[in-house]
């Protein structure tokens, strides 16, 4: 019997991966650590290139990232 697995990495690629989503983070914070906005603001994009939006508050001094379950 032939058994089919969907959406499955190979260990090192799922490694690699969850690597990546980490330096798309980092990425973030470095565009808004170079130009903090004066005001606060809201924003919901996808950060962590998982296929999720997650909510972003940040103003001069904070840069908050959300989940939808949790931060």
């Amino acid at each position: 019997m032939l058994k089919v697995i969907f959406n499955s990495l190979a260990p090192i690629a799922a490694r690699s991966q969850s690597q990546m989503r980490f330096a798309a983070v980092y990425q973030a914070v470095e565009a808004w650590a170079a130009s903090p906005p004066a005001n606060a603001i809201a924003t919901a994009a996808d950060v962590d290139l998982d296929g999720e939006n997650e909510y972003i508050l940040k103003n001069d001094r904070v840069f908050a990232l959300f989940e939808a379950l949790g931060g």
